[in-house]
């Protein structure tokens, strides 16, 4: 005989499901905003290294220490090359790290074989015979490989900085300048991307093995330049890159672009971009508008679906320079933290709660 409470007892059950799967869908990130400190400072950089979360700032380059109470300020101690403009830096092993110091027209490399401590300048031939700027160093452990870029070249030095080979462009080469290097974790390719000689965004893919490469012109409506590049961990092919005026991603390892956020109306320039750790279909991004001398508020943007919608969430502080120069993503205590680093904002957090 059929049990007349099986038909009601399982459809409360389905509904049941169905109503927690959409609250778990619904549910949505919570964030917490703090200062980090070193603020008045041009943050141009933030790494991960061996002792923590280093700045390169336009004022010298900076350690965070731990602190022991939560509501502190973090500390930061100072890793030399004090009043410096430091661009960029690279962790090579514990001991041996690289730094750039940017001048006016031209750039000093430096070596640090104590941490920090102390720093000596490198000798080398980078730029030949052409004023240069070093915009961004990678460093490739597997093949103890160094890669820079500068205004039109990609560069590798197989002895960590001294010697280099141009191996896209070269030192005479017109640009506005390429202003990242990276590797894809999840395949054997660099990356790098910035602007043309007439404010035209571009992008290169460069095979490792088969030292091929190629060029994206113009996937984002001019003027604009690429700024920053997030991988997926689970997908080498999958690639956003966050560039002025728009966040950009392909599936197929550059075969074929989408649009996922347009503003080249405010033009924004898309400096940070990361991928949350425990629900990888949302993303994080943050970025600055063209303004030098004004504050700016500081927002933090994320998309719960991949890309396909986003949302603000605004710090409300009138008088900061919010406006975000680069972001780093890490797990502190087993949560997911972003560090922000501001255009004369020093550096804030924001810690991620689900």
């Amino acid at each position: 005989m059929q049990n007349k409470f099986l038909i009601p007892i399982s459809l409360s059950l389905a509904l049941f499901i169905t109503s927690c799967d959409k609250e778990e869908i619904n549910k949505q990130p919570s964030f917490t905003f703090g200062s980090s400190g070193l603020e008045g400072k041009i943050i141009n950089e933030l790494s991960a290294s061996s002792l923590g979360i280093i700045a390169a700032t336009d004022q010298g380059l900076y350690v965070k220490t731990e602190t022991q109470n939560a509501l502190e300020l973090d500390n930061w101690e100072s890793a030399s090359l004090a009043e410096k403009n430091i661009r960029t830096f690279v962790e090579i092993d514990e001991d041996l790290w690289l730094a750039v110091e940017n001048t006016q027209s031209s750039f000093l490399l430096y070596r640090s074989e104590n941490q920090g401590d102390t720093w000596t300048e490198v000798e080398n031939n980078f730029g030949g015979e052409y004023e240069q700027h070093i915009n961004d160093l990678e460093y490739v452990a597997e093949t103890q490989m160094l890669y820079a870029v500068g205004y039109g070249v990609l560069a590798e030095s197989a002895d960590m900085g001294q010697t280099w080979t141009p191996i896209i462009g070269d030192w005479d080469w017109l640009a506005s300048g390429l202003d990242f290097v990276e590797k894809n974790p999840e395949a054997n390719e660099l990356w790098t991307g910035g602007q043309n000689a007439i404010e035209g965004f571009i992008l290169y893919k460069y095979n490792l093995d088969s030292k091929e490469e190629t060029l994206y012109m113009n996937l984002v409506e001019m003027p604009s330049t690429a700024k920053s590049i997030l991988f997926n961990s689970d997908d080498p092919h999958h690639v956003i890159v966050g560039a002025e005026g728009g966040i950009i991603s392909t599936e197929d390892g550059g075969d074929n672009w989408e649009l996922l956020k347009d503003d080249h109306e405010s033009s924004k320039f898309y400096f940070g971009l990361a991928r949350d750790e425990f629900k990888p279909e949302i993303l994080y991004a943050a970025g600055w508008l063209k303004d030098f001398d004004n504050p700016q508020k500081l927002i933090l943007l994320y998309s719960p679906d991949n890309g396909s919608n986003w949302q603000e969430v605004t710090h409300q502080r009138n008088d900061l320079f919010g406006g975000v120069y680069d972001m780093l993503s890490t797990m502190e205590n087993g949560k997911q933290v972003l560090y922000l680093g501001l255009y004369k904002g020093g550096v804030f957090k924001v810690n991620i709660g689900h």
